[in-house]
């Protein structure tokens, strides 16, 4: 039944009425194309256009070889019972038909033998996604007065209970332990002192931060002068707390990592190389690669394979290193953008590598199978790699050692003479020294005495020259008064002489004794 409702309207509700007539049609305006404006046309090719749900593609490769099957059948037959076996009796055949129950073992697994080839594809990496992230308000801070001094450049979560602890350094040489249900203040501290005083002032500031939940008390930091210190976060003494240095690097230290197979070697990218380290060789790496154009600002090691690392570089590079299949040149080089590429980050399962750009850009590429297809004996190649490499640097530093102990000796044995003769230079300046002093003082007394001895004749003449005069008046006074005969006068003049040759005699007698 069709429903249908009839609206009721009177006829002056309608309004007025329209009368419709025919009529030629008219131009009403005429608006003539515009010369300039057609020159002045672009044609935009191609044309971007932003959507929100695009078509997912993908290509996949299958194998249309057909094989051939065919069925066999088999006649099982099973021999009579033993003669002191009733077949009609359950319980002594109930043994026999256990067994031929769990005759097939469907648990088996019956291609363990069987290796499957690596891909034998050229190394390829394909771009999946690219993501953008707008930054967001923190959570929770730390106060300035309790926290690092200059830029924290590197922070890691340590394994802990809670799952709440972390530890952080910078380029003001400390490191901090903190506990995010608490962040008014560290739990613990620690200063990157190589003098192992932790002394502030000796501290070098960090980029770098290692830490391995297998050794939950060590960690490692790579420091802005290029150096690598291997530190122990419950010793008891400053010694104890930082326990190695390694030389490492030119310039800084920008990432750090242990080997996920072989935790006693790690992988350091500084300057324009990426080298790996040994714990027990501290003066130099067991492996290392050529000066690259540009300079590496992060890497590590892949969790599938121990064979392959990853390196990113300034000049927006990626690059896949593979030891075992090439030792001078990366194995695959990426060119993912035209800037420098600052972190790297590789899935647990090694397919999947994520990079971060200068402008917060994320890259995910997905990798060809060989970098994440183990081979069947890649682990012990590596092994053997590594152990040789050790051997050799060993016997080179045990070469390096004695190099320096015999140059220490000649050394020792050339300041031993020079210390001789410094000590026989130093009497011989001694003797002399107080020789001329003897000397000095000798002739200052001389001097003296030849002084006080002219002073004392000086004195005597003066005398002697006071009492002549003195006698001369005496006797012109008596010859005034008297005349003086011949006879007299002799005795006057021999008187005199005799007086004067006495004094003479004197003086020479006087200065005899002083």
């Amino acid at each position: 039944m069709e429903a249908s409702y009839v609206y009721s309207k009177k006829r002056s509700e309608f309004g007025r009425q329209c009368n419709f007539s025919d009529k030629n049609a008219e131009v009403l305006i005429e608006i003539l194309p515009d010369a300039e404006l057609s020159q002045k046309f672009i044609e935009m090719n191609p044309v971007d256009k932003g959507i929100q749900c695009s078509q997912e593609m993908s290509e996949h490769e299958a194998n249309t070889e057909r094989y051939r099957s065919e069925t066999h059948g088999m006649n099982h037959t099973e021999g009579g019972w033993p003669k002191d076996v009733n077949p009609q009796e359950p319980d002594q055949i109930m043994e026999h038909c256990i067994k031929q129950n769990n005759a097939l073992n469907i648990y088996e697994n019956y291609f363990d033998d069987v290796y499957l080839n690596a891909s034998e594809d050229s190394p390829s990496a394909k771009t999946i996604n690219v993501l953008k992230r707008r930054g967001s308000l923190p959570v929770e801070l730390s106060p300035v007065e309790h926290s690092h001094r200059d830029p924290v450049w590197k922070t890691l979560w340590i394994q802990s209970k809670t799952g709440t602890e972390c530890f952080s350094t910078g380029t003001d040489g400390q490191v901090f332990w903190w506990d995010v249900r608490k962040m008014s203040e560290p739990t613990e501290f620690l200063y990157l002192d190589p003098t192992k005083k932790q002394d502030i002032s000796c501290a070098q500031g960090a980029y770098a931060l290692e830490y391995e939940s297998t050794m939950p008390t060590k960690f490692m930091a790579g420091t802005e002068q290029g150096m690598i210190i291997s530190c122990n976060r419950k010793g008891k003494t400053p010694a104890e707390k930082i326990v190695a240095v390694y030389p490492g690097h030119i310039g800084p230290i920008y990432a750090l990592q242990r080997n996920p197979f072989f935790p006693k070697n790690f992988l350091s990218i500084g300057d324009w190389t990426a080298r790996i380290w040994s714990e027990d060789i501290r003066e130099s790496p067991i492996m290392w690669t050529a000066n690259h154009n540009h300079g590496l600002s992060d890497g590590c090691w892949s969790p599938i394979r121990p064979a392959v690392f990853f390196a990113t570089r300034l000049d927006g590079t990626l690059s896949i290193w593979d030891i075992i299949f090439k030792q001078k040149e990366p194995a695959l080089n990426i060119q993912i953008c035209e800037e420098p590429l600052h972190c790297l980050k590789v899935q647990e399962q090694g397919r999947l590598v994520a990079t971060g750009s200068h402008s917060g850009i994320c890259t995910i590429l997905e990798l060809s199978e060989g970098f994440w297809n183990q081979s069947k004996n890649e682990k012990s190649l590596v092994t053997a790699m590594f152990e040789r490499e050790t051997h050799r640097e060993k016997i080179l530093e045990a070469r390096n050692r004695e190099i320096k102990l015999r140059k220490q000796k000649a050394q020792g044995t050339d300041e031993t003479t020079a210390i001789g003769e410094e000590e026989l230079d130093t009497k011989r300046v001694e003797e002399i020294t107080r020789s001329t002093q003897e000397q000095f003082f000798e002739t200052i007394e001389r001097k003296l005495k030849e002084r006080e001895l002219r002073e004392k004749l000086a004195m005597e003449s003066a005398q002697t020259a006071s009492i002549k005069q003195l006698k001369n008046e005496i006797v012109l006074d008596e010859e005034e008064e008297r005349p003086i005969s011949s006879d007299d006068e002799q005795d006057v003049v021999e008187r005199e002489g005799e007086q004067c040759l006495q004094t003479e005699a004197d003086e020479p007698s006087e200065a005899v004794q002083s």
